[in-house]
């Protein structure tokens, strides 16, 4: 399900959507196509394994603003991006049949993500040249909101635990020239 909303105005613009979605199954190709292709005549290899794949953001919203702040002439950017939790998955690995799901699959989640980057461009014109002077902050709440987590019993020490960490609060300073 897709809810998506524009508007215009003289001075900016405002896009937002919202997302529902669910992504089930047996196989997660969120690595390419046939990626997951393990599937044999083993019946252990089928315990536990339909269910939530990692690409299961089940709640998404996107928010666009631009906006031209009047007497300076600068335009503001904000950027905002919500997203529930991911699934993980927690499996052992068999020396003959390879990753055996302990769990069911999509049993686990990460922790939402919230991001909100801003942007400030000023232009200026000289002569037949234009140069704009850009300054942006990304991850402006400085939210380090954990992505993955260990999923194997074989590393006890990582087992559910966060591996890696959204970008903390970072800051860009740049230049454009048109000519």
């Amino acid at each position: 399900f897709i809810l998506e909303a524009s508007h215009r105005f003289s001075r900016g613009i405002v896009n937002a959507s919202y997302v529902y979605s669910k992504s089930k199954g047996s196989i997660d190709s969120s690595a390419g196509q046939y990626a997951g292709v393990d599937f044999d005549h083993n019946p252990e290899n089928f315990v536990n394994r339909y269910g939530y794949l990692t690409s299961d953001a089940r709640h998404q919203i996107k928010i666009f603003a631009a906006y031209q702040i009047p007497f300076i002439e600068t335009q503001l950017g904000v950027n905002y991006r919500f997203r529930t939790g991911l699934p993980y998955n927690i499996t052992s690995t068999d020396p003959i049949w390879g990753a055996v799901f302990v769990e069911p699959r999509g049993s686990n989640r990460t922790e939402s993500l919230h991001v909100l980057d801003l942007n400030l461009e000023k232009q200026f014109r000289i002569g037949p040249v234009g140069l704009s002077i850009i300054g942006s902050v990304f991850n402006a709440l400085d939210k380090e909101a954990a992505l993955t987590y260990g999923g194997t019993v074989e590393a006890p020490a990582t087992l559910k635990q966060p591996l890696t960490f959204q970008r903390p609060r970072n800051y860009q300073v740049g230049a454009r020239v048109e000519f």
